[in-house]
């Protein structure tokens, strides 16, 4: 029961990974296989026709999951770095599974760590207000 929060999270990541290599971006719009356009993803820009400084991250991750590094980097200058850290924390995640050794998520380093990666994406994010 300890690990569940490990496997929640690593679950997730590797399932953000998946759906972002099936689905596609068309027209600056995100497309699932075979049904169209997946609809507004952020709720800022939905309510107040605002961008957040995440907007874009769901196009990046689907370009980047292409093989599309400039057109990832293009949507949002963050999206790599949040697979790679999503890539990381599963394998890291694994490791400590068959090492049997404490949760990542139960160290004291990794709340940190997640915070680091989330502020740097919203930092990145906001900046291209800037530009």
């Amino acid at each position: 029961m300890r690990r569940l929060p490990d496997l929640v999270l690593a679950g997730a990541a590797l399932a953000a990974l998946a759906a972002a290599r099936l689905c596609a971006v068309a027209g600056g719009a995100v497309v699932a296989p075979g049904r169209g356009p997946v609809g507004e993803m952020c709720w800022v820009h939905a309510w107040l026709g605002v961008s957040c400084p995440f907007c874009g991250m769901t196009r990046s991750l689907v370009e980047l999951a292409h093989g599309r590094v400039a057109a990832a980097f293009a949507y949002h200058p963050a999206g790599p770095l949040l697979a790679a850290a999503a890539l990381w924390f599963v394998a890291w995640a694994g490791a400590a599974l068959l090492r049997r050794r404490a949760p990542i998520t139960a160290r004291p380093g990794f709340a940190r760590a997640f915070e680091v990666v989330a502020l740097t994406c919203a930092a990145l994010g906001a900046g291209r207000w800037l530009s």
